[in-house]
């Protein structure tokens, strides 16, 4: 719906969702099923990118918001499953996982202490 409102065509983000929409319509169904796994085969994405007729930097790219958003939904389903509060946009959910992180982080830091 985005695309048509006028204007948003010319966007840089829309640009971008055109880019990512070519990579994925040259990509197999099992190179799909890997995911980010293709992170690891520099050869697969520069094939990627050449069907694609873009940079292999951009599939690698779209690879990592896919496994970033990948990582969001564990986490939102592990909050939700643990009663607390989900975000209501993209900025609280950033604050919030970088809060839940830091807290992730101390806790194992105060266990490592503990066992020393």
């Amino acid at each position: 719906w985005r695309m048509m409102i006028p204007g948003a065509k010319d966007s840089a983000e829309a640009k971008r969702i055109e880019v990512f929409r070519r990579i994925l319509d040259v990509m197999s169904d099992e190179q799909k099923a890997k995911g980010p796994a293709l992170l690891k085969e520099p050869h697969t994405l520069q094939a990627i990118g050449e069907a694609a007729n873009e940079d292999p930097q951009e599939v690698k790219l779209l690879l990592q918001r896919y496994e970033m958003l990948a990582q969001y939904q564990v986490w939102l389903k592990a909050r939700k499953a643990e009663g607390k509060k989900l975000p209501r946009n993209t900025d609280e959910m950033t604050e919030l996982a970088r809060v839940d992180m830091q807290k992730k982080h101390m806790s194992r830091m105060r266990a490592r202490h503990r066992r020393l």
